[in-house]
């Protein structure tokens, strides 16, 4: 069922803000009303220099995301700013190995960084298979800003006082 978030965005907001313990919750939420197939929350890891996926165990070391390496993912790490490819083959920027390491079809994407104190903590990646976001998409992504914002540092305080270890490399 599709609802109209852009009318009930504070209610969205509010099952996000209590949605802060179950990340499929996020995650199920955010491909609902982005209309994506697909949705990566990566935190970012400062003891070990790295960005990873909690419920895929995937770590992308940040010396494949920083000045001079191309992707997506990269390209938003680096510009701290929200980037949407409408139609990922002929962006010059896709690489396959970062945007897309599970080689799903994908057509586009909208990644969104997550910043705190002007630093890159997180980085959420929206897949669609077919079609492109529209702009509706985008504009319920930067409403939900602040409110991701939130639930990423929530969510880093909880990695900090249990110390969960990181596992699998690129």
């Amino acid at each position: 069922m599709h609802l109209n978030y852009h009318a009930k965005i504070d209610e969205v907001k509010k099952y996000l803000q209590n949605s802060f313990d179950n990340k499929l919750a996020i995650v199920n939420i955010l491909k609902e009303i982005t209309d994506a197939n697909r949705v990566n929350l990566f935190f970012y890891d400062e003891d070990e220099k790295n960005f990873y996926d909690k419920k895929k165990d995937i770590n992308i070391p940040l010396r494949f995301l920083e000045d001079g390496t191309i992707s997506i993912i990269g390209k938003t790490y680096n510009s701290k700013k929200l980037y949407c490819s409408h139609y990922i083959p002929f962006d010059s920027n896709y690489n396959i190995a970062l945007d897309n390491p599970f080689k799903i079809k994908v057509t586009s994407q909208i990644v969104l960084p997550i910043l705190l104190k002007n630093k890159v903590i997180g980085i959420v990646r929206f897949s669609k298979r077919e079609h492109t976001f529209n702009e509706e998409s985008l504009d319920v992504i930067r409403q939900l800003t602040k409110i991701l914002n939130k639930f990423f540092v929530y969510q880093i305080s909880v990695v900090v006082i249990f110390q969960i270890p990181q596992t699998q490399t690129f």
